[in-house]
């Protein structure tokens, strides 16, 4: 048995339609589908890197300033502010996993 571990990026810029979360039906499905799961995981970037404000243009997209243009791809600034939260996930999942499993 391995770890695995999902990561939810489901992010774009709105010049891209019917892409966003719209919803959290799927994010609650997934945690409950993990539930008991000792070998999976699940990092949210979506949740780090979407729009908070949920007017109707902006809601469930890319931050503004998370973006360069019509590019619906992280930029740097998402980078550097993301990065060191996604390590200490992956860090936590491995020692808790080796704990679990009696790999230490």
């Amino acid at each position: 048995m391995g770890l695995f571990s999902i990561f939810l990026v489901v992010i774009v810029h709105k010049t891209v339609a019917g892409c966003n979360r719209g919803n959290n039906t799927n994010i609650i499905f997934l945690y409950q589908f993990l539930d008991g799961h000792t070998n999976i995981t699940a990092f949210d970037f979506f949740d780090l890197l979407a729009e908070k404000d949920q007017g109707p243009e902006d809601a469930n997209l890319l931050r503004a300033a998370y973006h360069e243009g019509p590019d619906a791809h992280p930029n740097r600034t998402a980078t550097l502010e993301i990065v060191s939260i996604f390590v200490d996930f992956v860090i936590k999942s491995i020692q808790q996993y080796k704990i679990t499993h009696n790999m230490l």
